[in-house]
């Protein structure tokens, strides 16, 4: 994935982000670069009900050209400056004298590149998906979903939990995302990631959920991970 912006200060800040984000949209890495003008084209048309209104009869064809004719450069001075001369005319954008649109440059671009984003960012996502990014993707959706569990329950970072988990019959890829993936889920969980078969009968649940990914399912069972006496059943 690239992040383009035209300014470095930007994506400077974005730097010390990029192993989070890199986590979070499951990207084996994100580019940076601020040569934007390689995929978004400007360009500008008049605010008709605006500037018909205020210059009448020199709102005529000849002006209305020169501003959809207006350069690159030129639409950028006034996005920078808020304001530029057209035919001796000031317009400005408090007024908001031009309708700027942000075209994209598709043109050159293989079929497996989406260009997208809003004003002056933009993202170009390579949607090619090999095994392992598949494999991380399922992984992350199931510690995602272990996650979303534990601070539905209340549960703090140092509770002493067990996470157990029990694939469907036919969830041959959650199988193999587990298996090719479980030091990532311990690693993010930091709690055991265990098969359900090896639940012990002690063990007090606190919460389960079954799930589905891409018409795969899972359970996700989490217990205690020390064993918790019934006080009222204890009492003499």
């Amino acid at each position: 994935m690239t992040i383009i912006h035209k300014s470095e200060e930007f994506l400077n800040s974005l730097k010390p982000l990029i192993s989070y984000l890199e986590e979070e949209v499951n990207t084996p890495s994100i580019l940076l670069d601020k040569n934007i003008s390689q995929y978004v084209e400007y360009t500008a048309l008049p605010n008709n009900q605006e500037l018909g209104k205020r210059l009448k009869k020199s709102f005529n064809k000849s002006f209305r050209d020169a501003v959809t004719n207006l350069t690159p450069a030129q639409i950028q001075e006034y996005r920078a400056n808020g304001k530029i001369t057209v035919q001796g005319v000031e317009l400005s954008s408090e007024t908001e004298d031009l309708v700027i649109k942000m075209n994209y440059v598709n043109e050159g671009l293989a079929e497996h590149f989406v260009l997208g984003g809003e004003d002056d960012f933009c993202v170009l996502l390579d949607t090619r998906q090999d095994e392992k990014l598949h494999n991380v993707g399922i992984a992350r959706e199931m510690i995602n979903k272990v996650q979303r569990m534990r601070k539905n329950a209340g549960l703090k970072v140092d509770d002493q939990i067990i996470i157990f988990y029990k694939l469907g019959e036919k969830s041959a890829n959650l199988k193999k995302a587990v298996e090719k993936e479980k030091a990532l889920i311990d690693q993010i969980v930091k709690k055991p990631f265990l098969e359900i078969t090896l639940k012990q009968e002690h063990l007090q649940e606190i919460c389960k959920s079954a799930c589905e990914y891409e018409e795969e399912t899972y359970d996700i069972v989490l217990c205690w991970a020390n064993v918790i006496f019934n006080e009222k059943e204890l009492q003499v």
